[in-house]
């Protein structure tokens, strides 16, 4: 899930990166479609976010390691729907996507 490290900033963040790489710029990464679950704490969620016209799939998270807990940052979760629009508004396009299990999909962004 490193695609929407940059939580509701992703936009901002491929605009840049689409301008600062070459014309065969590529972004390889993992993502996971927030809507492929039937966990209702997830829903609950998601229907937190709707009401706070938040995208669906932001998410506040903090990473714990041994004794060391660090400060909460958004994590933005895309379905491919979500990841087409998102492209079309930055200039990249999808090249390949390969889903896998449980919602998770990997991705090759392009120029």
């Amino acid at each position: 899930n490193n695609f929407g490290i940059c939580g509701n900033n992703s936009e901002n963040f491929l605009r840049k990166v689409y301008d600062v790489t070459s014309e065969n710029g590529k972004i390889i990464a993992v993502s996971t479609n927030p809507e492929d679950t039937k966990k209702q704490e997830h829903l609950k969620y998601h229907e937190l976010n709707r009401k706070s016209n938040k995208p669906v799939g932001l998410v506040n998270i903090r990473i714990e390691y041994k004794n060391t807990i660090g400060n909460w940052f958004e994590l933005l979760l895309l379905g491919v729907n979500e990841l087409k629009v998102l492209c079309e508004k930055t200039g990249w396009k999808i090249k390949q996507i390969v889903k896998g299990e449980n919602g998770v999909y990997s991705m090759m962004l392009g120029k």
